[in-house]
């Protein structure tokens, strides 16, 4: 049974001193219950009341994180199950399956398209993080080859193999972590031991939600916590569908045994399938995703729709408000106006560049807002702009005295030359026109 508020108060030292921002213990207690606040922030609190409340201040799905070397990755640890209701924290990570039963064309072309897989998209750089190789032949000769081949990689590993004693004696060998596959009730005791051994996350696979609520009871009941569910993909909508179940399970009935992030694999034959199939998967609510496509485009796909989805939705991307330079700029080289919204700088960025016009261009801090949101929400003013233009010392790095904004808000034109005393010259409406008029001028 999930652990209540009046539980959790009666372990609280009741002073209702306020120094969790709360006026009572007892509302700290409920928000605590509710999964709204956290342990550490009542100071007063005994040793054996955090013991006994530990549970309750972990978010209903727990944070594994996977560390290889100086390189860590998160995942889980999420609460809720809108992102607009808070944000999604944990981005889930993105690999390529590789298979002993592949030819060594198709293995060296999956490992080389695995380096390509790192992109930047809106200042921030991106990739898909994992490699996961099966052994499907008895022989684990090709198995092991393969595997020491990916170790050397930048990969996080996922290996699926019945054969512990391989796999123990090659992580053993190159001292290398990895989330280990294949735990099933039948056989999970002795992947548990090689993962408390080596300290690796064990990916459990079970047929029923009931079966692995069962098998993760029974893990963690011998003090393991670092357990991954691996879905195995028959249907995609059965997929979606049990996905969500173990979301809205862990998050609304805080049933702990199944409050671990989900790895699931795609099973489309052609890209375009598995693209929109692992969408769907990103969306809904996989932790791990794993396709068979190693295509570039493919995965540019991925990355760019996570990386939408894994933004907190109250928090704009922003790039840093100042002055940038373009080119070998000069005391005659003209000024563009635009707002610190990310999607905004990195249009407006490459288009300067292309235009090979040597240029600045100043970016007014508008809570990373877009040109049209900031303006209609009086954060890209007349005002900001005078502002930015002081802080930068804009009369002193030109000799002119004109400043060029977006076509959008050319609106505010007068009243920027009014509170600047500049010239203003309105600019194009696209990014994209932004080259042919600063050629013009």
């Amino acid at each position: 049974m999930p652990i209540t508020g009046l539980d959790i108060y009666k372990l609280l030292p009741k002073t209702n001193c306020k120094k969790c921002g709360f006026a009572t213990c007892l509302a700290f207690a409920m928000a605590l219950a509710a999964k709204k606040t956290a342990l550490e922030k009542c100071p007063d609190v005994t040793e054996d009341a955090k013991r006994s409340l530990e549970e309750a201040s972990e978010p209903p799905i727990k944070t594994i994180a996977f560390q290889d070397g100086d390189r860590t990755i998160n995942l889980g640890g999420e609460t809720v199950l809108f992102r607009h209701e808070k944000t999604f924290w944990n981005p889930c990570g993105l690999g390529v399956y590789i298979s002993d039963e592949m030819d060594e064309e198709q293995i060296g072309k999956i490992i080389s398209d695995f380096g390509k897989l790192t992109f930047e998209r809106i200042g921030q750089i991106v990739r898909s993080e994992f490699i996961y190789i099966e052994n499907k032949l008895t022989d684990t000769s090709k198995f092991v080859q393969i595997l020491k081949r990916i170790l050397s990689t930048s990969a996080f590993i996922i290996a699926r193999s019945t054969n512990i004693g391989t796999l123990s004696q090659i992580l053993k060998e190159m001292n290398k972590k990895v989330i280990l596959s294949g735990a099933r009730s039948s056989n999970y005791r002795d992947f548990l031991k090689l993962a408390q051994e080596m300290n690796c996350p064990l990916a459990i696979t079970a047929t029923s939600l009931d079966d692995i609520s069962k098998l993760t009871a029974e893990i963690s009941g011998q003090n393991f916590k670092n357990i991954i569910i691996e879905l195995q993909p028959e249907d995609i909508l059965k997929t979606v569908n049990t996905l969500t179940q173990i979301r809205r399970l862990s998050l609304k009935k805080n049933i702990r045994s199944l409050g671990y992030p989900v790895l699931v694999s795609t099973i489309s034959q052609d890209i375009y399938s598995e693209v929109a199939e692992a969408s769907h998967y990103i969306e809904k609510y996989a932790s791990i995703v794993v396709t068979k496509t190693s295509e570039v485009a493919a995965h540019m796909a991925l990355v760019s729709l996570r990386q939408n989805i894994y933004t907190d939705p109250q928090k704009p991307v922003a790039v840093e408000p100042k002055l940038y330079k373009f080119g070998n700029v000069t005391e005659n080289s003209p000024v563009l106006i635009t707002t610190n919204f990310s999607l905004t700088y990195y249009s407006v960025a490459p288009e300067i560049e292309n235009s090979k016009v040597a240029s600045y261009l100043l970016v007014v801090d508008t809570e990373g807002m877009s040109v049209l949101t900031a303006w209609a929400a009086d954060k890209f003013t007349s005002e900001k702009v005078n502002d930015a233009m002081k802080k930068e010392n804009l009369s002193e790095i030109v000799k002119h005295k004109k400043i060029i904004i977006p076509g959008y808000v050319s609106i505010m034109s007068g009243k920027l030359n009014d509170v600047t005393g500049w010239d203003v010259l309105v600019g194009p409406r696209e990014a994209s026109g932004i080259p042919k008029f600063l050629k013009s001028l």
